[in-house]
């Protein structure tokens, strides 16, 4: 709101100043991106609210946490999962404002369907990977505080990535 709220008042002002057009124009076109900027941000920041108030009812330093792992594993990825979308989305509405870009984003759409199936054959390791990431954290082989014995070593889940699970050792 810091921010949005003072792009909102230049952009009702600006239509009343006694300026070159091109200048409004470029400078409409800074306000337009920033608000893309902050209708992101705010998105984000409500699934890190909402994450919070996930945290404070499943509390995982009480004794019976089974339950309350389970939820925090599943909330911190799909958490992550989010905001990687919210991010590629916002970025992609930032860059398709600019004419030159936009028009190359759609030429570029009308072939998307044989570069779609030839990028999609080229990352399906990479993807199948993060799919499987995600898998793991939804389906709950392990959560967030098990015991887990790797290697000869104890030690306890204290992270679960897309694509990594980080393991708390005992020392």
């Amino acid at each position: 709101a810091g921010l949005a709220l003072p792009l909102f008042a230049v952009l009702f002002v600006l239509p009343n100043a006694p300026m070159n057009a091109g200048v409004r124009a470029a400078i409409e076109h800074l306000i337009a991106i920033g608000l893309i900027g902050c209708v992101a941000w705010a998105v984000i920041a409500l699934v890190d609210v909402l994450e919070d108030l996930m945290s404070a009812r499943y509390r995982i330093d009480i004794a019976d946490n089974l339950e309350a792992r389970r939820i925090a594993t599943q909330t911190q990825v799909l958490r992550r999962v989010v905001v990687v979308i919210v991010s590629i989305l916002a970025i992609g509405v930032a860059l398709m404002t600019f004419p030159t870009i936009h028009q190359i984003g759609t030429s570029l759409l009308a072939s998307a369907g044989l570069a779609g199936l030839v990028v999609g054959m080229a990352m399906r390791p990479t993807l199948s990977n993060r799919l499987a990431g995600i898998q793991i954290a939804l389906t709950q082989p392990i959560r967030l505080q098990d015991v887990v014995i790797v290697e000869g070593e104890w030690g306890w889940i204290e992270e679960i990535g897309t694509t990594y699970v980080v393991v708390k050792i005992w020392d």
